[in-house]
């Protein structure tokens, strides 16, 4: 992912790259697939342990478990968001006006296509579950660069997609565009709803309570 983003900065060469939302969440995922990373190698340096009738131990910080989790979190659902955003509004948009060039590139499906598939199957193997209250990150990351793209045209001039522009057709795009994000963001925790069942994790698993108790105690006797 990383390999592809530099490359693309350095053959496009273009500031506006970093208006694009979809850049904005390649970039976030780029950072959780670094933490994910560090976490495995991690894992493999120190390994695990398990006590009986317990859940597995990792010695990983709490902070970073947080941390990871909930990139995790506002990761899933949105590389779902952009994928569907590019190929069900944006594509045949561009198609019709004669620029599908500019949609059906090697970047586009790298980033809309080949990451949503890694992310998903990171989420089937991973032990990371979606919180339910936790979709408050995700609106807030999407107001973030709502507010960032009113304010950047009003120096440039510029509107990233014809859907953020401010006229009447905004009514609708933008409350279809949230009801978007509440739909992936629930669809996300239903699926770690069912994960959880079938692995049989509990509830709030990147916090880890239970798990940093049982550390603690190990601690304690030893």
């Amino acid at each position: 992912m990383i390999f592809v983003q530099v490359l693309q900065w350095r053959q496009e060469n273009s500031w506006r790259k970093a208006l694009f939302y979809t850049v904005w969440n390649y970039h976030w995922q780029i950072l959780f697939w670094a933490c994910a990373t560090t976490a495995s190698a991690s894992t493999i340096l120190h390994g695990t342990a398990e006590l009986p009738g317990t859940a597995r131990i990792e010695y990983l910080s709490p902070r970073f478990r947080t941390v990871l989790g909930i990139l995790f979190e506002v990761s899933l659902p949105m590389t779902f968001f952009v994928s569907i955003v590019l190929w069900g509004v944006l594509a045949p948009v561009a198609a019709e006006n004669g620029k599908g060039w500019q949609v059906f590139t090697f970047y586009s499906y790298n980033q809309h296509a080949l990451n949503t598939l890694c992310t998903l199957v990171e989420f089937c193997i991973n032990r990371l579950l979606i919180v339910r209250h936790h979709m408050i990150l995700v609106l807030v990351w999407s107001s973030i660069y709502c507010v960032f793209s009113w304010i950047q045209h009003a120096f440039t001039d510029f509107w990233p997609y014809f859907f953020l522009q401010l006229n009447f057709a905004a009514l609708f795009w933008y409350a279809l565009l949230l009801l978007l994000h509440v739909a992936l963001f629930s669809a996300a925790v239903c699926a770690s709803d069912w994960k959880r069942r079938k692995i049989g994790l509990a509830m709030g698993s990147h916090c880890d309570c239970d798990i940093l108790r049982e550390r603690s105690d190990i601690h304690s006797e030893s």
